[in-house]
């Protein structure tokens, strides 16, 4: 990430009101970009397709653990 370049943020969560409430107030607070997922898979496939710079995890997703989880996200 570049001075002045848009955050690249991955939101990974169940509740669309609350992806969307993230979302909104990163966009808004430091003119992020931040694409939005409910599940791990498409997290995952989202991670290798794509480089961010903060990734959100909902720790307690349906279908995971918390170790799965993060194992997913960091590998």
């Amino acid at each position: 990430m570049k001075s002045g370049e848009p955050i690249q943020v991955l939101v990974v969560e169940d509740s669309r009101t609350e992806a969307r409430m993230v979302s909104d107030a990163l966009e808004a607070r430091f003119a992020s970009s931040v694409d939005t997922t409910d599940t791990l898979a498409l997290a995952r496939e989202m991670l290798d397709a794509r480089a961010y710079d903060i990734v959100i995890l909902d720790l307690k997703l349906p279908g995971g653990t918390v170790y799965r989880s993060l194992e997913i996200v960091t590998r």
